[in-house]
């Protein structure tokens, strides 16, 4: 086990800045960095990771909405409340809070909600045409629901989101950052799920059985009966590699950050670093969203990788 701590992330995040060869959006990957050079350290030569289990086998909270809307679309009110009833009974926050769905959101939503946060005041863009891009996974999100009720193709909300995580959205950044992370280290990692086969059987399934009854990767939680202990398999919450983000930025990292923030950025040519001087230095920050605080990471995720390779 490798329980990471915020004392060497600094000294860290610039060795990984350097490794990825582009800047990363999540401490999350900081907790993975850790996990290889554990794995170094103990002699491990070869790693399997589960990459690609919930994309395949529909893990994802955005999953049961997408299953949520199918049923919707396809007039089936009675499951569709039953699913929806089951899913408030799991009682898991993460899936019930729709800010956590961010990036899916329509823009007027995330504004409403104010879920864009530090990056919006900050960044050096015209933050409404950013957002409403083909490149975001909120419009293709609601860009699959309506072909789905428009055309003649079998796929399912969810199964065309599955396809857009495999190849679009949330895969291709997973494993490249996997594939990084292991080299630096010497590993191989490997991921079995992700073999054609498997991949092909889960696109295949049935939206129910995906979501079921408001569990998640219902047909992999069934086959695993009896094999997987139910601790495990019937686990409600999902973790990937969880770091306590907002609180190291906001406490345990607090002088180190104002530290590299009052330092002259390289990166003011995209960040006002007026803006994020003063939203970092207010009382008030201590407080504010989750968001906010995955803003400020990007943006010194950003400032890190500038750094690593000399760039004004």
């Amino acid at each position: 086990l490798t329980f990471p701590a915020p004392e060497d992330f600094l000294e860290t995040f610039a060795r990984m800045a350097w490794h990825q060869d582009m800047p990363f959006g999540e401490l999350t990957y900081y907790a993975q960095w850790r996990v290889m050079r554990a794995a170094k350290e103990a002699g491990v030569k070869v790693l399997l990771d589960g990459q690609g289990g919930d994309e395949v086998f529909g893990g994802y909270a955005k999953f049961r909405y997408a299953y949520l809307a199918s049923l919707l679309r396809t007039g089936q009110l009675g499951r569709l409340a039953k699913e929806f009833g089951q899913t408030l009974l799991q009682r898991d926050r993460y899936v019930l809070d729709i800010r956590h769905g961010y990036r899916y959101l329509p823009r007027r939503l995330r504004r409403l909600l104010g879920v864009d946060g530090l990056l919006q005041e900050a960044v050096h863009t015209d933050w409404s045409r950013a957002v409403s891009a083909e490149s975001t996974p909120a419009t293709r999100w609601w860009r699959y629901a309506s072909q789905a009720a428009s055309d003649d193709s079998h796929a399912s909300v969810m199964q065309r989101m599955q396809l857009d995580d495999l190849f679009v959205d949330t895969l291709p950044m997973l494993l490249r950052m996997e594939d990084r992370s292991s080299m630096a280290f010497s590993l191989e990692a490997r991921v079995p799920l992700l073999d054609h086969h498997v991949v092909d059987y889960g696109l295949s399934l049935p939206d129910d059985l995906k979501i079921r009854n408001g569990w998640s990767k219902f047909a992999v939680r069934r086959a695993m009966q009896g094999i997987v202990p139910d601790v495990v398999r019937m686990r409600k919450t999902k973790l990937g590699f969880a770091v306590p983000a907002q609180r190291w930025l906001a406490t345990d990292l607090r002088p180190q950050v104002t530290a590299l923030v009052e330092d002259t950025l390289r990166c003011q040519k995209y960040v006002d670093p007026k803006v994020l001087r003063r939203w970092y230095g207010a009382p008030q920050a201590a407080a504010a969203s989750t968001e906010s605080y995955l803003g400020l990471f990007r943006v010194l995720s950003l400032e890190m990788w500038m750094r690593a390779f000399r760039i004004s």
